[in-house]
């Protein structure tokens, strides 16, 4: 996942290309929100028992694992303590710091050769983030963090704190808040381990223990410190309260210097007990979806935001105070999560291993660095170290290492992806390199590609978009090519526009894509929801599966719909047709974007929206800064002669302005392209989120053709047309309904109808050999009950009673939180049926229907 990324377009995952933007584009269907009417006319689903299609592979469902929104250091890594090592204030590796912001070195992008500048705000809020220092007023107490002679060479800071004499009437403490708080439960036990250097003699004691939001102590422990060198000291501590905001301390009962470092709280109760383990309620939620397999570390942190940040195994090996952890795309790792965790994770969870390796080149949205030819061999025999720890012998260098951290027998490792959404002619020559050499020594292991091209078992598809776009692709392979087709592992999807923070509809539209993905499981054999985690006080990407913070956990409906999904895989599919109402989009705008791709420069003045009445909506005013429109991404963009000017060197670069537009509307501008390979974009339905939502291209596709593309747009024909440099453009687009009319200089280049509806009802069928069922599987996407008639044919009889999961709520933008943890989960029922029965599905529902089955006899 990147985080300057939110789409990719299926129409480019169908053939191979090395174009980054087709790789890359931004949400292009409608918000599909309530109160779409659907027609009274009957529904109907007829399925063909006795035509068999795809079988279906138990590795469809997975996970995809990365750390963003804390969802590994304050989430699934049980670790209480933030910034245990008092690193988290060091320069982010392969950065420098200069007026609030961290500067990577210039470099060259692996892309395009183009020159990359990135940098992003460096903000801190003290030099020991996290920590705090409680005492007297007035007390000549203070705490600094120091580098002379550390607790080990990979851990090179520590806090010093030096009480001269101790206060009276008030003590002194160092306090951890942990992540927005440590959960504390009563009755609980947490261990605690810290490591101590004691200036003064023998004797010195500290006080350990966590202490509530209201100041009450919760526990606490005295603990003997010695005097010398660093020292490990542990014990436990249980609670005589809850209270998820508290605090850990510890408190020096002795004047003198105190150094501190690597401190560390963790439930006793991990997933499976496991010592530096597991959160239990969030590893259990993983555990519930019986998983096929795991994907870890990512997503882009895997690339890093420079080679020199990107995830290292080998250093996250070894006693976790040894492991040095590492700034990374969305921020500091510990590396307490490591490769043998990982591992370990996945065989806990009866899952196979999905190893994501680096390819040798950095995230192109960012630095876009790399190494040279001359060192991918390194990386290689890196990667084949890294599955020589999860595969090797005892007697094999690696696999002897992982015997030595307690697991001699080898772990599920079954995947390797190499890169993560990388793309171009020196990542195919790199993956073409890697292939080779994995095959060549672990001809078992399947590999993953970036991108579709020829003579690869697989390649992974990531889709980010709106509810429409995955009702509107709920049949995207059925068509697609088997012929020689690699494989397909749909390893990023999700609804991540127009569902709140993540509400039923969102559940809906992906249970209906991931149901096509059923249909289709000989091409497409994996699947995973992204992202898994997220930390409620730290949202860095909109949408995700499963939230929490100290106190507590819950799952969104997204969840509950893959679990239904892939808890009752079929055999074998059967053939299933539907008929239903369309459901009626609206096609929402809130406002227009003005955008360039692949580093080109332009400028845009007399931007005027005009209602179908003659009223002036919007007419820009560019002797104000933006002349309100808002610069995306950081992207750069300032006023120039009265223009507003892009100067941004980032591949893709936009402005925002909000505004919201009626059904019917004119949007005229005139452009001008100042340098680089196409022209312009301009978007005439954009929200805050995705500013190109629907939008008009103009000299795209290398600078060689015009084409609209957005909600309903995709089969929208291109016309040839180029942008010339230095010269003004006259645009303008006609927007009445579902009417799309596109200007350029006065003459009409595009008139379209972008699709006004989709279905209201979706269903995959098939059977499970063992239990002699059949599995039906239905979504109903309207917001009103339907009635729908289900003729089964091909078999002599049905059981008279199924059973009928459902997930559903009256309102689609409802969600679970925090505070309403189950508001929508799956009921259980029991349902009178036949071989034709009528059966209503609730409004808003997701149905997979269970039934024993009497074959017909052949003819």
């Amino acid at each position: 996942m990147n985080p300057n990324t939110m789409n990719m377009n299926p129409d480019s995952m169908n053939k191979p290309t090395n174009s980054v933007k087709s790789r890359f584009l931004w949400p292009i269907a409608a918000l599909l929100m309530g109160g779409g009417a659907v027609a009274q006319e009957p529904a109907t689903i007829t399925v063909h028992a006795d035509k068999p299609g795809a079988a279906v592979p138990r590795s469809l469902h997975g996970l995809f694992f990365e750390e963003v929104n804390n969802a590994n250091d304050g989430g699934l890594y049980a670790e209480l303590i933030q910034n245990r090592s008092f690193d988290a204030a060091l320069p982010p590796e392969g950065f420098t710091l200069q007026d609030g912001m961290m500067k990577a070195p210039s470099s060259s992008c692996y892309t395009d050769g183009s020159i990359k500048n990135y940098s992003r705000p460096w903000k801190l809020a003290s030099p020991w983030p996290s920590w705090s220092l409680e005492k007297p007023e007035g007390a000549a107490v203070a705490m600094s963090v120091e580098t002379d002679k550390p607790l080990h060479p990979n851990n090179t800071t520590y806090l010093r704190l030096n009480v001269p004499a101790l206060p009276q009437g008030a003590p002194v403490r160092v306090l951890n808040e942990g992540y927005w708080g440590i959960g504390i439960r009563n009755g609980e036990t947490y261990d605690f381990s810290f490591f101590a250097r004691q200036g003064a003699p023998t004797g010195a004691k500290v006080r350990v223990g966590v202490v509530g939001a209201d100041g009450k102590v919760l526990a606490e422990r005295e603990i003997p410190i010695d005097g010398g060198d660093w020292k490990q000291y542990t014990g436990f501590l249980t609670a005589s309260g809850s209270d998820a905001k508290a605090k850990f301390f510890l408190q020096p009962l002795s004047a003198g210097g105190l150094d501190l470092d690597f401190v560390s709280l963790f439930p006793r109760n991990t997933f499976k007990n496991r010592p530096n383990g597991l959160r239990a309620d969030l590893a259990q939620f993983l555990a519930d979806l019986k998983p096929a397999f795991l994907r870890f570390p990512g997503g882009c942190a895997v690339e890093g935001s420079t080679m020199e940040n990107r995830v290292q195994w080998k250093k996250s090996l070894g006693p976790p105070h040894t492991r040095p952890g590492c700034f990374r795309l969305w921020g500091r790792a510990t590396d307490g999560l490591g490769h043998h965790e990982f591992l370990q994770l996945c065989e806990d969870l009866g899952a196979d291993a999905l190893w994501v390796v680096n390819a040798g080149v950095s995230c192109a949205f960012h630095n876009g660095d790399y190494w040279p030819d001359e060192r991918v061999p390194e990386l290689i025999q890196d990667t084949l170290d890294g599955i020589e720890y999860a595969l090797g012998p005892v007697d094999s260098k690696w696999g002897r290492v992982r015997a030595e951290a307690g697991h001699p027998e080898p772990f599920p490792l079954k995947y390797i992806e190499i890169g993560a959404e990388n793309a171009g002619p020196l990542y195919q020559a790199r993956y073409r390199q890697f292939a080779a050499a994995i095959k060549k020594a672990y001809p078992q292991l399947t590999i993953i590609n970036c991108e579709r091209t020829d003579n690869i078992e697989m390649w992974d598809a990531h889709y980010y978009d709106t509810p429409s776009f995955f009702f509107e692709n709920h049949r995207l392979y059925d068509a697609e090519p088997r012929a020689n087709a690699p494989r397909i592992y749909v390893g990023e999807f999700s609804v991540k526009d127009g569902v709140g923070t993540g509400n039923l509809l969102a559940a809906l539209a992906e249970s209906a894509f991931m149901m096509g993905m059923e249909r289709n499981a000989d091409l497409v054999t994996m699947c995973s929801y992204a992202p898994l985690f997220f930390n409620v006080n730290n949202i860095q990407w909109p949408v995700n599966m499963i939230g929490f913070d100290s106190g507590g956990s819950f799952a969104r409906t997204s969840y509950y719909g893959q679990q239904m999904l892939a808890n009752n895989l079929p055999d074998r599919n059967v053939a299933c047709e539907v008929a239903s109402p369309e459901l009626e989009l609206p096609q929402p705008s809130e406002g227009i974007g003005l955008s360039t791709w692949r580093k080109t420069h332009a400028e845009f003045k007399d931007v005027k929206v005009t209602a179908s009445d003659g009223k002036v909506l919007f007419a820009s005013d560019f002797s104000r800064e933006l002349g309100g429109f808002k610069a995306m991404l950081g992207h750069q963009w300032s006023v120039v002669d009265g223009a507003l000017r892009q100067k941004s060197d980032k591949d893709l670069s936009g402005a925002y302005l909000k505004l919201p537009l009626p059904d019917d509307f004119t949007l005229s501008l005139k452009a001008r392209k100042l340098s680089g390979e196409e022209g312009f974009m301009i978007s005439f339905d954009a929200t805050p989120n995705t500013w190109r939502k629907n939008w008009w291209s103009l000299g795209g596709w290398g600078n060689r053709e015009h084409g609209l593309e957005g909600a309903g747009l995709k089969m929208a024909p291109r016309v040839p047309g180029t942008i010339e440099t230095g010269r003004w453009y006259d645009i303008r687009i006609d927007v009445a309904g579902p009417r799309i009319r596109c200007f350029l200089d006065g003459e009409l280049i595009h008139d379209v109808r972008r699709n006004e509806g989709v279905a209201s009802l979706y269903a995959v069928a098939g059977t499970k050999n063992d239990s002699g069922e059949l599995i039906l599987k239905v979504v109903n996407a309207a917001d009103k009950p339907q009635a729908t008639r289900i003729n089964v044919k091909g078999i002599s009889a049905l059981a008279t009673t199924a059973t009928l999961t459902t997930l559903s709520h009256p309102d689609r933008t409802a969600e679970n939180s925090l505070a309403e943890p189950t508001k929508i989960v799956p009921q259980k029922s029991a349902i009178e049926v036949s071989t034709d029965f009528t059966h209503t599905f609730p409004a808003n529902s997701i149905n997979v229907l269970r039934v024993k089955m009497n074959r017909a006899e052949p003819k």
